[in-house]
Order: structure tokens, then sequence, then C-alpha cells
């Protein structure tokens, strides 16, 4: 897969553009860290970004698929724990030296996921839910041997290691609030560090062991944030970056503290950031070393591992500090990848290390249809037990259809598609104005979620708008570059199902509301996070290649071009292809005709 020199200029451009701006627990923190320094207070007045002329990315060194990380600098050695996403289940793996191809760490139906590796590279602290819930577990390179850390029902995530090995941070979801933690490394009593209504996620312990780097809303939008342990107060938070137009997520230190790296996300486009520090506060502006996400440091700290995603193929890429220049491809997979770490530490040769790598990833169902005589070799199939006019699928997609309701339900505890607004629609029937004719209902490929779950005070799903480079918010003839992404409020609430939300849902129902800029806008966005779990259903969707669609150009003043409740299962064919599977050519034409005619 090639990275297109012409879509390189066009995201830089984009960063060009767009305006942006930066701006009694004492006893366990004393144990934590060592002599208190003193850090000036940050000036409270935002800095606007830089203007960024980076080299245009080139298209990576075509190395094989899969390469020691070694091949990016010569001088580096160790091993890369990163997770991939196969048949809607994560997993650890490792990228080593010295060994062709991945090796699997853990094979569980449960996710695991957040690795990061202790500094000696003898353990890998991560998060799961093998045992009901999200706790954080130990899993030992010497034996193979995976240990539990925390015991209770509340959410835990994202664990990061303290430079001498001895404490973990992480985010915990407790009493409606994500905060952030810290644990002996060998177990034990938990102290809270943060205590904001806010969210507060995502922590990075810094080198000298001072100072914990994370993500907050804390100012109304994610920003890097620094929490001084020698001064261990909520208000002593420092905001490094102060952003307003960027999404800003996954800060990495580099080994020796000069330099802290983070995701940068404008719209649908991710930037890898370095931001140099010098006694723990920002020292200049930061500036562009890749296009991708989720940076890890070379143990060397000359460059980074990033993760970048070109479907149907997905990369770790390397990258220098200094400079945006060619991109070494690492690893190339077909899953979905995410959370890669590197240790100088070779893995280490156990009774338990055995290449269960598995290859590309597959569909959940593959549907063998015997030809139904000389016509279609399809048919249409019925779906039981939905409330829904035609109830209807393609028998290429309805066992897909059935797994993801089986899905849905044992992750979200409730049924959702077992009630829809639409499924299978004849071929005489009319769409709504100006969504055209190929509708993908007519080819059993289509479903509607019923769109009053997002209605009332306290609905049962949230929606979150996205928009690509191309959408400027408040012009129409764009509005076709809006997607939304559909979080299910979780059943129950005791940590046992779903995880917190980290963005704002959109308030679609604010377009009613008589405000004439939220009738223009076609909503607005909700004044704070929800509280509680939540699933992400596109996420779920598209694991089984169910795809959301983007909202009509008109979606602001045309509540049915906006789309977000609508799926579609394509498997790579072209409209006419997926209706010659259940009708024939002739019928199919008679549609056409009567469409020109329309």
């Amino acid at each position: 897969m090639r990275l297109v020199a012409a879509m390189a200029a066009l995201n830089i451009l984009l960063l060009l553009l767009l305006a942006r701006t930066w701006t009694d627990s004492s006893t366990i923190v004393e144990a934590v860290i060592s002599t208190p320094i003193n850090t000036p207070s940050p000036s409270p007045t935002a800095r606007p970004f830089p203007s960024l002329t980076p080299t245009p990315i080139a298209s990576p060194t075509l190395l094989p698929a899969t390469v020691s990380p070694v091949a990016a600098w010569p001088a580096a050695t160790g091993s890369v724990v990163y997770v991939a996403r196969e048949n809607g289940n994560d997993d650890l793996y490792v990228l080593s030296t010295g060994r062709p191809r991945p090796i699997r760490l853990t094979h569980h139906p449960a996710d695991d996921r957040d690795p990061a590796w202790s500094p000696d590279g003898s353990q890998i602290a991560f998060s799961s839910r093998r045992n009901g819930n999200w706790d954080l577990y130990l899993f030992s390179l010497e034996t193979g041997q995976i240990s539990r850390l925390t015991q209770d029902q509340a959410f835990e995530a994202h664990p990061a290691w303290s430079p001498d090995g001895q404490w973990l941070v992480y985010e915990g979801y407790l009493n409606g609030n994500l905060d952030l933690y810290i644990l002996p490394a060998s177990g034990g009593e938990a102290l809270r560090l943060t205590d904001h209504p806010a969210p507060d996620y995502a922590p990075t312990w810094s080198p000298c062991g001072r100072h914990i780097a994370f993500v907050s809303w804390r100012d109304g939008n994610p920003d890097i944030c620094l929490f001084p342990l020698e001064n261990s107060r909520d208000d002593a938070v420092i905001n490094i970056s102060r952003s307003i137009q960027t999404v800003e997520d996954d800060p990495a230190w580099n080994p020796t503290g000069d330099y802290l790296a983070f995701t940068g996300q404008i719209r649908d486009q991710q930037f890898v950031f370095a931001q140099r520090m010098a006694n723990n506060l920002p020292a200049g502006e930061p500036f562009p070393v890749g296009q991708g996400r989720e940076p890890t440091w070379s143990p060397d700290g000359l460059g980074l591992l990033l993760v970048h995603d070109a479907p149907p193929n997905h990369y770790l890429l390397a990258t220098a500090v200094e400079g945006w220049g060619a991109a070494p491809q690492v690893h190339q997979d077909q899953r979905p990848l995410s959370s890669p770490d590197w240790t100088e530490s070779p893995l280490p040769l156990g009774a338990w290390s055995v290449d269960l790598y598995s290859g590309d990833a597959s569909a959940f169902w593959e549907m063998v249809a015997d030809p139904a005589g000389e016509g279609p070799p399809y048919t249409l199939v019925s779906v039981p037990k939905v409330q829904v006019p035609g109830p209807l699928l393609s028998d290429r997609v309805d066992g897909l259809f059935r797994e993801l309701r089986a899905r849905v339900i044992r992750e979200a505890g409730w049924d959702p598609l077992g009630v829809l607004d639409s499924m299978w629609e004849p071929l005489d029937m009319l769409l709504p104005p100006g969504l055209g004719t190929q509708s993908w209902h007519k080819a059993g490929r289509a479903v509607d979620l019923a769109s009053t779950l997002n209605n009332g005070l306290s609905p049962e799903l949230e929606v979150v708008q996205e928009i690509t480079s191309s959408d400027d918010a408040g012009l129409e003839c764009t509005g076709a570059h809006t997607q939304w992404r559909v979080y299910l409020r979780a059943a129950r609430q005791d940590g046992s199902q779903g995880e917190p939300m980290r963005v704002l849902p959109w308030n679609l129902q604010a377009r009613y509301s008589g405000n004439e800029s939220d009738y223009a806008a076609g909503g607005r966005t909700k004044s704070e996070i929800p509280s509680g779990y939540y699933v992400d259903l596109t996420r779920l969707a598209a694991d089984l290649g169910w795809q959301r669609v983007p909202s009509g150009g008109n979606w602001r003043t045309y509540f049915p071009a906006t789309q977000w409740w609508h799926l579609e299962n394509r498997q790579g064919l072209s409209w006419r292809e997926a209706m010659l599977e259940i009708y024939t050519a002739k019928e199919l034409g008679r549609l056409l005709l009567e469409g020109a005619a329309d």
C-alpha cells in the first residue's frame, strides 16, 4: 500500500489553513517521587499554533511485510508489543529482534489491550475484561503467566509504569468520574491522583518520575496536561497544549524526557506531533513528525513508531524526530492495529513462546449458497424476531446481521436491532427526496436503527459527529462528509458492560429548540460527556462488515439526510452486482428505467 504524495500535500495544506491555539495521600506520593523540584507556573495565555512546513510524506520504504524494528535504526534493538483486532477481538502481539514474524502473547475471547512494558522488559501490564469487567493484569515474559492486579467492578485501563518499575498509573472510572490512579506494581491499595468532573485518561509517567502526562477535558476539549507529583493536588495540573481545533491523545515521553509526543487529530486527519520539553515544561512549539497515531519512542530516543491506517491495510511506521522524510514500514497487517510500546529488551525464549500469528483477518461468516436454478444465485431470507416492515435480507448477509445482533446483546445487554425503522424495501418503493435511487435496502444489504432511540433527555444511544477534512461546518454543500459514531448505553452500569465515553455527543434535537443558529447547524454538541458505560456500536458493526454512510449534503436542515441510523454491508460489491445476486437483469432494468423516468 502506498501513501500518495498528493494526499500528504493536502493534509499539510489543511494544517496550514486551520487556526489552532495552545494555550491524605502524601505518604504514598513521597514514596513514588524523590527530590522535589520547583516548577514555574505556566502562562495562561493561549499560544498560536506554528506554521507547519514539513517535507511531504514520502511513500514508505517497501520492506518485507514484517521486519524487525531494528530496520529503522541499525543501532536499535528490542521488542514492540502491540494490539491486533481479529474477528472482533483484541489480543497482544510482539515484534522482536531476530524473529521474522510476530509472536501472539494472548489468545482469549475477551479483549486484551493497552500493553505497557515494565522498565526492565520482564513484564507487560495490560487491561482486559477476561474476568467480566475491565481490570489490570501483568504478563510475565519469563513464564508466560498472567496475574490479575485489580479486583473491583470499576473500569480500570491504560496502565503505565513508573521509571523504577515499582508503580503503575492508570485510568479508572468510579462514581461517574474518569480519573487517574496509581497502584503498587506488586498489587495493593490504589491512590486517586485526580478528582476533576471532566474526564482524565491516557496517563504516561515522565522519565524523571515526578510528572505524569495525560489527556484531560477539564478546559472544554481534550488537551495534554501534566500532573506534578511533588504537588499532588488536582488544581496544580498544568495544561501544556491548550488546543481548540485539535483532538489530542496518546501522550508519550521519550526516554530522556526531552520530548513529549502525542496524537493530534484535526477532523479525520491524524498526525503525530513532538513537543520539546525543558524542566518538564514546553520549550517552543510542537511540530509534526508523521501522519498516524499512538506514538511510541525507540529505546535510543531518536525516533518513533506510529500506527498508520490506510484501509484495507494498517501499518506500524517508523519516523525520525526531526524532519518528515521516508517512513520505513515495520509491519503491515489487514487487521486494525493499536497501542504499540517499545522496549530495548529482546523477547526471552520461554517454553510458552510459540508463534501463534494467525494471518490476516477473516470474516465471521462466509455464505456458501447453491445457485437457485437459472435465476439469481441468491435469494432474500426472512430474519426472525425483528419488528420491521419487510424483515428480509440477502442470504449473503443475514448471518452477519444475526451475529451482530447477538454480539450487541452480549456487549450492551439489550437489543436495539430487534426493532428497526427499515430493512428490506421492494423495488417499486420510492425513497425520500434527495436520497437517490440506488438503495442498498433494495439489495437486502441495509438496516436502519430506530431513530427514536436518540430522542429524549436520557437517550438510549448517543451519536458523535465525525467530520472529514473536506467538510466545513455550516456549509451545507459539503455536509456529505459528516459521519456519525453510535454509542449504546449499557444496560448494566456496574462496569461489566461497556466503558466510559471520552467524546462529546451531538444533540440533534437542538435543531428544534427555536434557536436559529442551532437550526442552521443541525443541532449542537452537548455541554458535557454523558456519565456511565457505553458500547461503540459502530465498531462492533464494522467488525462484521456493517458500515456507516456519510450524511447527505443537506443534513443540517433535512433530517432524513442525517443517516446516523443507517448501516450497509456491501462486501466489496457495486450496487448493480449486489442487486443481480437476488434479482434478474430484467427486473433490475425495469427499476433503472423507472428511476430514470422519475
